[in-house]
């Protein structure tokens, strides 16, 4: 079975740079491993530390990116073109702070509005704002006005953590809409753990860490959160280490937050999981367990952790000094274009893959499956049509699209019978498919088939596997004349153990030095690793 290429990686850049133009235009390619039918395409990679992405809720095939230096991108899926939305020059982006992510106002047709999360550098103090968008001519012509900026929620503290071995570490997050039309955000201990059962510090004032924010549209908050009691009167549950990712699931009320786990190599962080929580309204004011509890309870490296006294995970996986983590949470499945409704997608950062669990109607994990095995996942977002995408810390977009047949719609009620019906004749039968040779493209166009003697599907040509009839029969022109056989390409030169050629983003614990995302952490990074997997990258080509 033949393996489809994948674009060249892009190595991260960690610098302040302007986003250039790109109007490279990227293949489908498939990959082995993907599910059947499932095409992954990438839009981009031209990404600047990519921190959220989020489709339009238009339908317009745009989609914002979100990057950690305070620029937002406006971008093309369908062609990877791309301008600057908005730029928030305000910004500490130190460590895990800065722009951490932005969503759309679920009226948004109406307001034009959009919410962003990110740490201001003056005032210090995580902010949640309101923006509003301006469509101008509209595409990517369309900018969100930084001067209309409306301050919804500010934490009164400042910044924790700059002295902290990791740096300023663990701010969250992201924002999500609920059931009761109000924005939650998730947090995280801001590196300080001993703060967030409490919700107080050494001095017993009152902190934010490790909190779930709550707060209305127009800046008010919510009178029954929990936290007016503690002093933290936008706290509506607490207990998080570093609520990176998190969504509502309208449909059924669940609220998944993907709780980010510790290192399992520092002394206070033993027994290291990452856990997947799921809260419904009914659980405002519930406690997460950190830093008591680490996956389920009644683990005895957690003796404080005892069950029923905390919101345990529904899903959580152990990761260790040889087996790195970092759960990147994503969202439920309510499209109409892939048959997966209600699972839900999500990511590892470290371990580059993606899958999703299935759910019973209780909300227990029934099933999990691997969905496919991207670099640095970071970001993913469902789309109006059905089609979602993941962004990477890499710098691309990737966007997963399905071939095969749409699921059936969902039932509906039956009409009332009109009085005495008559009868109907019954249906003609469908009509029957062409025939297929297995050597012929008839009702096999744009189609890979590993099964087949030859092939359809865009990329044949480089293979040089195409049917005979390829052109005739999917492209309505007389075949061109078979070009000479080309050499087979030299094999690459095969990676050194001591250096990070072929390795970037990966962890193999049987190398003698690692190119993961987590090796400067351990101190067992490749000396090659910077210029190997973080040289800049190259400008797309001109238009």
């Amino acid at each position: 079975m033949r393996r489809r290429r994948s674009a060249t990686a892009v190595s991260t850049v960690l610098v302040v740079a302007s986003l250039l133009l790109s109007t490279t235009l990227f293949p489908h390619f498939y990959v082995e491993g993907l599910p059947a039918n499932v095409i992954k395409t990438a839009v981009s990679n031209s990404l600047i530390v990519p921190t959220s992405i989020r489709a339009f809720p238009d339908g317009t095939a745009r989609m914002l990116v979100m990057q950690q230096f305070g620029e937002i991108v406006i971008l093309n899926t369908d062609n990877g073109q791309q301008q600057s939305y908005m730029n928030i020059q305000n910004i500490n982006a130190q460590g895990e702070k800065g722009l951490l992510d932005c969503i759309f106002d679920d009226q948004f047709a109406a307001t034009k509005h959009f919410y962003c999360y990110y740490a201001p550098n003056n005032p210090e103090g995580m902010r949640i704002a309101r923006f509003t968008h301006v469509e101008n001519n509209g595409g990517l012509t369309s900018r969100g006005d930084y001067s209309s900026e409306v301050t919804l929620w500010q934490d009164p503290n400042a910044y924790t953590g700059v002295g902290a071995t990791f740096g300023p570490v663990h701010y969250g997050g992201m924002l999500s809409i609920g059931p009761d039309n109000n924005i939650f955000l998730t947090m995280g201990d801001q590196t300080e753990r001993d703060w967030v059962q409490q919700n107080k510090d050494a001095y017993g004032g009152a902190r934010y860490n490790g909190c779930i924010v709550r707060v209305s549209k127009s800046g008010t908050i919510p009178g029954d959160n929990f936290g007016h009691a503690r002093g933290v009167p936008a706290c509506w549950a607490y207990g998080l280490r570093n609520g990176y990712k998190s969504t509502w699931d309208l449909q059924t009320g669940r609220f998944f937050i993907a709780d980010v786990g510790g290192n399992e190599f520092a002394p206070d962080y033993d027994d290291a999981w990452e856990d997947l929580h799921m809260l419904t309204m009914a659980d405002a004011g519930s406690n997460l367990g950190w830093p008591l509890c680490a996956g389920f309870c009644g683990n005895a490296a957690h003796p404080q952790c005892t069950c029923g006294s905390f919101e345990e995970p529904i899903y959580a996986y152990e990761h260790t000094a040889q087996q790195r983590g970092c759960i990147v949470g994503g969202f439920v499945y309510r499209g109409q274009m892939f048959p997966y409704d209600g699972v839900y997608f999500f990511g590892d950062y470290v371990r580059g893959w993606l899958k999703y669990i299935t759910l019973t109607p209780q909300g227990t994990v029934q099933s999990e499956v691997t969905f496919d095995n991207i670099n640095t996942p970071i970001s993913m977002d469902l789309a109006p049509d059905g089609s979602f995408f993941v962004a990477s810390l890499s710098g691309y977009l990737y966007k997963y699209t399905y071939a095969g047949a749409p699921p059936p719609p969902p039932p509906s009620p039956p009409p009332s019978p009109p009085p005495s019906p008559p009868p109907s004749p019954p249906p003609s039968p469908p009509p029957s498919p062409p025939p297929t040779s297995l050597n012929s493209c008839v009702g096999r166009c744009g189609v890979y088939d590993g099964a087949m003697p030859c092939q359809c599907d865009p990329t044949c040509l480089d293979y040089g596997d195409c049917c005979a009839d390829k052109v005739t029969v999917c492209d309505g022109a007389p075949p061109p004349p078979s070009p000479p056989p080309s050499p087979p390409p030299s094999p690459p030169p095969s990676p050194s153990p001591e250096s990070c050629f072929q390795r970037c983003g990966v962890y193999d614990g049987a190398m003698p030095c690692q190119c993961d995302p987590n090796c400067a952490d351990y101190g067992d990074c490749c000396t090659d690793l910077d210029a190997i997997c973080n040289a800049p990258p190259s400008p797309p080509p001109s238009p």
